[in-house]
């Protein structure tokens, strides 16, 4: 089984451990592609997951008002949780919704370098997207590993 946690938006990120080794990759829908940024989502899920053993954490959509750039609102992504949960549902993949708040509110910088997975993300959404990860699984699938290691470091 593998847990795949996606932080959507026009920067998509999607981190997943196998064979013991953290993966993560950053879909950039900011560029140009012959292929739309919500099936390029779709089919990377039907290429790298396997919906009878894998589950999909995803970070929910939720709307902020900011009071600077408020002409201009990004849907994008809430979109793409719509598709991670469209494909989840027609693969009867397990998926789990996860806020924002509640894998930041924990998963601090600071505690994914002292957990060692912050080595080797490349940008904020991949790490977000470790965040959920780590989430379900301490909190979730209940894996007390990664909070020894925070009262050890």
């Amino acid at each position: 089984m593998t847990v795949f946690a996606i932080d959507p938006g026009p920067h998509t990120a999607i981190v997943w451990r196998s064979d013991d080794r953290f993966r993560a990759v950053t879909l950039d829908f900011t560029i140009a592609s012959p292929v739309p940024s919500h099936l390029d989502l779709f089919n990377w899920l039907g290429m790298y997951s396997d919906p009878k053993v894998d589950t999909v954490v995803v970070e929910s959509f939720e709307f902020r008002k900011d009071e600077r750039n408020r002409e201009y609102i990004n849907y994008d992504a809430g979109e793409y949780v719509g598709v991670v949960k469209l494909w989840c549902q027609l693969r009867n993949c397990y998926y789990v919704v996860q806020n924002a708040a509640k894998a930041k509110q924990f998963w601090s910088d600071d505690k994914l370098k002292r957990v060692g997975t912050y080595r080797g993300l490349k940008d904020r959404h991949q790490r977000d997207a470790m965040r959920h990860w780590l989430h379900y699984d301490t909190f979730t699938q209940n894996n007390q590993e990664w909070l020894y290691m925070l009262k050890e470091g």
